[in-house]
């Protein structure tokens, strides 16, 4: 602080005050690239790489205990770094996603939809892993028939328009579970949490 010089852009200073800038600890962005040991994500236009520690970063899908070999280039992830330099990251949260419309197949572990202004939604289901609702209570695939309208939560594709499921929904539209949905933060399962949406209804 003090008087402005005689040339734009200077001060002769008065007082000087210094202070640590604060420490990020949380970051948000799109899987651009990664390996064991490091991330990288992109957020605003702007590229960061993260260090990883192998066995000490965790992983997660939502609120649900994950692995590496989860991550995927073209996730929307958040994670968690140490408050001291260097720092690295203790934890990565991948966000899950919804997709949501109306069944016109089902076959071979495959779920195709008609989304949002006749979108074509694909949804892989894992036999054993993926579980079923049907207006919010257990269910079974069988429940999965042409003209339905679904609910899918899971690990987004590695194309557009495209996921593998970890919850599969039957319902009928703002019924049980089909109420009005916001695109943020994570989901396990339909109907807990929120996560990013594609299909038809509110959003």
């Amino acid at each position: 602080v003090g008087l402005p010089g005689t040339t734009a852009g200077t001060l002769t200073a008065n007082s000087v005050n210094v202070w640590t800038p604060p420490v990020r600890t949380h970051a948000r962005g799109t899987v651009t690239g990664f390996t064991t040991t490091s991330i990288t994500l992109k957020n605003h236009g702007n590229s960061t790489t993260y260090t990883m520690v192998p066995g000490t970063t965790t992983f997660a899908e939502g609120k649900t205990a994950g692995v590496y070999t989860d991550l995927a280039t073209g996730e929307n992830v958040s994670i968690a770094l140490t408050s001291t330099t260097p720092q690295t990251v203790t934890a990565v949260t991948i966000c899950l996603v919804r997709f949501f419309g109306t069944v016109t197949n089902f076959a071979d572990n495959v779920i195709t939809l008609t989304g949002l202004h006749g979108a074509t939604l694909s949804v892989t289901v894992v036999p054993g892993t993926t579980t079923y609702t049907s207006d919010g209570a257990a269910s079974t695939s069988a429940a999965v028939t042409n003209g339905v309208v679904i609910s899918a939560v899971g690990l987004p594709g590695t194309t557009a328009g495209t996921l593998t499921a970890n919850s599969v929904n039957v319902g009928t539209p703002n019924g049980q579970g089909f109420g009005q949905s916001h695109s943020h933060g994570h989901a396990k399962g339909f109907g807990k949490g929120h996560g990013k949406i594609f299909g038809h209804g509110h959003h």
